[in-house]
């Protein structure tokens, strides 16, 4: 009997020590898959199917533009149309629009920047080296996708309308000026 029981409380042992290595060896796991999903560190809703989220909190959901990595839907809300903006992460979708850390309606892909923003309906878009970029899609769903970032690009929508992207980490528009500082 005495023999048994050692025999039990060594594996009882050695299961508690595994189990504690294996849960300790999920967390930088984890905090990795985190990181992926919501890189800024802010959650959004996760979903596998966009459309399908929406069309269930919302009656009235358009498809816009769409492609691999990223999706853009019109919304009928009580304030009015909201576009609705989710980019692939990792297998899953991501919300990235609304969200207090996107207000300006820039999204960063693996392959593309999305903006989507107010300056969304001009044209074309100039960037520094004199490129011109034409909006894909149409009317709520017009996307301008434009290269990632390395460090800073501006990009000029005409009539003073500025859209700075400081790497994958930060974007923002100016009307007004061009010189392309926030807050001047």
């Amino acid at each position: 009997m005495q023999r048994v029981n050692r025999e039990i409380k060594s594996r009882s042992e050695k299961a508690r020590k595994n189990s504690t290595t294996m849960g300790l060896m999920m967390i930088p796991l984890l905090l990795f898959f985190y990181a992926q999903l919501f890189p800024t560190g802010a959650r959004s809703a996760v979903t596998f199917s966009p459309q399908s989220y929406l069309e269930n909190r919302f009656e009235s959901v358009k498809p816009g533009f769409q492609t691999e990595e990223f999706q853009l839907y019109t919304v009928q809300e009580e304030q009015g149309e909201v576009l609705y903006a989710f980019v692939k992460r990792i297998g899953a979708w991501v919300q990235d629009s609304p969200h207090p850390r996107n207000t300006v309606g820039v999204t960063f892909g693996k392959e593309s920047v999305y903006y989507y923003g107010s300056f969304r309906r001009a044209a074309q878009a100039v960037g520094e080296d004199g490129t011109v970029y034409l909006p894909s899609g149409a009317g709520d769903g017009q996307v301008y996708l434009l290269p990632l970032p390395k460090s800073r690009h501006v990009y000029d929508f005409g009539e003073g309308h500025v859209l700075v992207l400081q790497a994958r980490t930060q974007a923002y528009e100016q009307t007004g000026s061009t010189s392309a500082e926030p807050g001047e």
